[in-house]
């Protein structure tokens, strides 16, 4: 999907959530982005009905001042040596080896993949206070592997170095852009119900052990850019061919199932208050 395209289905998506969240207030943004925002909605219509789920109301002194927002990735990527172009790549997956999520100095890379996304802040209020966040994703049907198999080996979030772009993407980077290791992991997830007809993950980032409030923080003062990768130690040495996590891109066919970072944020409070 050219870079254009998919920003612009990004702001459509950050126009239209910013209008149903309850409560709801807008961040502080360029009249330029404004005026970008209101294309895209027109350009791309409400999402689809029931297709995510809905953040609670905030409570309390948050009433007025809490807002809920659903971004689309700009870039997201499968890195392994033989995949698709990533710009029509409908899946990401991610697997591992040894009982590791992650190659070490010595493995064969090509026993391990993951996958890159990134979503770009600019916009967005720098002090905002994270309530809730959540990476949501959708599993691709007929996955290889059950319920108790995900058990021992959850579907992880991890922070990665930013500055990858999927339009250029080159997997001699895999290394570049490697995982960090479980000083960033942000958060993990096994499915206690796998279905045939694919299935929703949703992985909260403030889980840890890693700070998701800390890295926020940081590259708002910085890139503005939110980069992850999603990663695990599922083997399908053991389980076979199919025995890995897959789960949809940004570029699949139907908007619903395609990957999301949910935020909740209280708006910093004005001074005087």
């Amino acid at each position: 999907m050219p870079v254009v395209e998919n920003r612009t289905l990004m702001l459509a998506t950050l126009a239209l959530t910013l209008l149903i969240a309850r409560p709801s207030a807008a961040p502080a943004m360029s009249p330029a982005m404004v005026e970008q925002l209101s294309l895209a909605a027109q350009q791309y219509g409400p999402p689809p009905g029931g297709s995510r789920p809905t953040p609670p109301p905030a409570t309390g002194d948050q009433t007025n001042s809490a807002s809920g927002l659903y971004m689309s990735p700009t870039d997201d990527i499968w890195v392994y040596a033989h995949a698709e172009d990533p710009q029509k790549d409908q899946f990401l997956r991610a697997w591992g080896a040894n009982g590791r999520s992650i190659p070490l100095p010595g493995d064969d890379p090509q026993a391990y993949s993951w996958s890159l996304m990134k979503w770009d802040l600019s916009g967005f209020p720098v002090n905002a206070k994270i309530i809730e966040a959540e990476l949501v994703l959708t599993a691709a049907p007929d996955s290889g592997y059950t319920a108790k198999d995900a058990a021992a080996a959850p579907l992880e979030v991890r922070s990665v170095k930013g500055g990858f772009n999927e339009m250029n993407w080159d997997y001699a980077k895999a290394e570049t852009y490697a995982p960090d290791g479980d000083t960033g992991l942000f958060g993990d997830l096994s499915p206690t119900s796998v279905s045939s007809t694919g299935f929703p993950i949703v992985i909260d980032l403030l889980k840890g052990p890693a700070n998701f409030r800390t890295y926020y923080a940081d590259a708002m003062k910085k890139s503005r850019v939110i980069s992850l990768a999603i990663t695990s130690r599922i083997d399908p040495s053991t389980l076979g061919r199919a025995g890995i996590y897959k789960v949809y891109s940004k570029d699949a066919a139907d908007p619903a199932v395609r990957p999301v970072l949910r935020l909740v944020l209280l708006k910093p409070e004005k001074k005087g208050k």
